[in-house]
């Protein structure tokens, strides 16, 4: 199956994502941006990143899956991190999971090159802590060394 990365649509990706990553998906933020993952025949969206810059070269990541990991292949992680890295000229990326999520989701972060970094009191929501994941643009593994140093000029 083909896939394709898409940025149409943004309300339609926003709102597909909010479902699949929170129990209580209340609103994003005026700056999240979705990148989705579409099955490059039918349209099908297989799975959306949401991206929101916190701070100067800083972003949240957040991703939500149809759970067919049909779409989760090194080309697409690719585009995704590349996206972050590259053209929103990321030097870090992060995401916070709830500490009690299901061991799969821990496990992908790490696959996919993240690092724990620790327990954030009331950091999915209100007396709900969460795990903190990071990765450096250093750390990425889907990113050649090269677009790394051309990207930034140098690789922080």
């Amino acid at each position: 199956m083909a896939v394709s990365l898409t940025m149409s649509d943004q309300p339609a990706l926003l709102q597909w994502a909010a479902g699949r990553v929170s129990d209580d998906p209340g609103t994003w933020p005026p700056a999240a941006c979705a990148l989705g993952v579409v099955d490059a025949e039918t349209g099908e969206v297989l799975a959306v990143m949401v991206s929101i810059e916190t701070y100067d070269g800083i972003i949240d990541v957040h991703f939500a899956s149809n759970g067919s990991g049909r779409w989760a292949r090194p080309n697409v992680f690719g585009g995704l991190f590349g996206y972050l890295f590259l053209v929103r000229r990321a030097f870090r990326v992060q995401g916070i999971i709830p500490v009690d999520a299901p061991p799969a989701h821990i496990s992908m972060m790490l696959r996919l090159g993240f690092r724990a970094e620790g327990t954030l009191a009331s950091g999915v929501a209100p007396l709900k802590d969460g795990i903190m994941f990071g990765m450096s643009i250093q750390d990425c593994a889907w990113i050649e060394e090269s677009d790394k140093e051309e990207s930034h000029g140098e690789v922080r």
